[in-house]
């Protein structure tokens, strides 16, 4: 059923209390194999805690069971 969302990912940086610090998700190995123009999607959901601080999202894959990855996308600050 695509399009429905079963699970979702959720950090609070509201109340995050680290400076500088990073958190990373990682998914399951997805074989991909034979799949016509394979898409990534996602939503964001984004509130700047203040004029100071601010976040930074990147999106990376890799398709060497993880020796490397390239960054597909990314956004911070007001982006």
């Amino acid at each position: 059923m695509s399009g429905i969302t079963t699970t979702a990912y959720y950090i609070d940086n509201f109340n995050y209390n680290f400076v500088g610090a990073s958190d990373d998700i990682i998914t399951h190995y997805c074989d991909l194999t034979g799949s016509l123009q394979p898409k990534l999607s996602f939503d964001v959901a984004y509130a700047r805690y203040n004029s100071t601080n601010s976040e930074t999202l990147n999106v990376s894959i890799s398709t060497d069971c993880g020796n490397s990855f390239q960054q597909v996308y990314s956004k911070s600050g007001s982006d």
